[in-house]
């Protein structure tokens, strides 16, 4: 998740993490009863503008 992050700073994107269901056919994955609770929750509040952590920057001559 940290290079999806890092790559959504980089690109000035949003980027509110991950959200994973488990499914092997098309609309299966609305039986992941974890997944279905937590697109809830995930997609109520916009997702904040993703950031580089401080220091992690390239290195200052």
């Amino acid at each position: 998740m940290t290079t999806l992050h890092h790559t959504a700073a980089y690109l000035r994107m949003h980027f509110g993490g991950v959200l994973l269901g488990n499914g092997s056919r098309p609309g299966q994955v609305r039986n992941d009863d974890r997944a279905m609770v937590r697109a809830k929750d995930f997609f109520q509040e916009p997702a904040p503008l993703a950031r580089m952590p401080v220091g992690d920057g390239p290195a200052q001559p």
